[in-house]
């Protein structure tokens, strides 16, 4: 038998084989560096199949209080100097009747394998509150704290703030 009859005999039988196994070995490399694939190669949108597993950016959140309680504010202005309230409250408020104000404000958004955290938002006037161990989420409402110790409730958009062009 020639050499050129062995071989095609040799990868007619166990070509078939072979393939299947530098397939499965592609598939176990790319699942084995998927995290590093995603780091290096990912976006930084949330949800995203394709999202980094830990990244900085900046999203709008949705943020609600409830001013309704004067004495809170009282509170915050004998006890802080330097209070100033981002919260525009309304007349109705400080006549204790219930009203809900609800905002839309630029965040820093820390993510990690996990989930996501609010550390800093930005509020229109220039103002910035920063919190801490304020877990969020795109799926439901959450409640933090902010460093002025007012709780807020929290919800996550997926509208990320868009880059300036040079």
């Amino acid at each position: 038998m020639r050499l050129d009859q062995k071989l095609k005999d040799f990868f007619s039988y166990h070509g078939k084989i072979i393939a299947v196994c530098i397939l499965l070995a592609i598939v176990l490399t790319v699942f084995y560096k998927w995290d590093a694939i995603k780091q290096r190669y990912g976006n930084e949108s949330l949800n995203s199949f394709f999202q980094k597993p830990q990244f900085v950016a900046q999203f709008y959140v949705n943020l609600k209080r409830s001013c309704s309680d004067p004495e809170e504010e009282k509170w915050n202005k004998e006890n802080f100097d330097d209070y100033e309230s981002p919260v525009f409250c309304t007349d109705a408020e400080k006549d204790g009747e219930a009203n809900n104000l609800s905002y839309e404000v630029l965040a820093d958004i820390t993510s990690y394998d996990i989930g996501y955290s609010l550390d800093t938002i930005f509020w229109n006037n220039g103002k910035i509150n920063t919190f801490e161990m304020c877990d969020v989420n795109t799926k439901k409402i959450s409640f933090c704290k902010d460093d002025l110790g007012r709780e807020w409730e929290v919800f996550l958009t997926d509208k990320q703030k868009k880059a300036v062009g040079y």
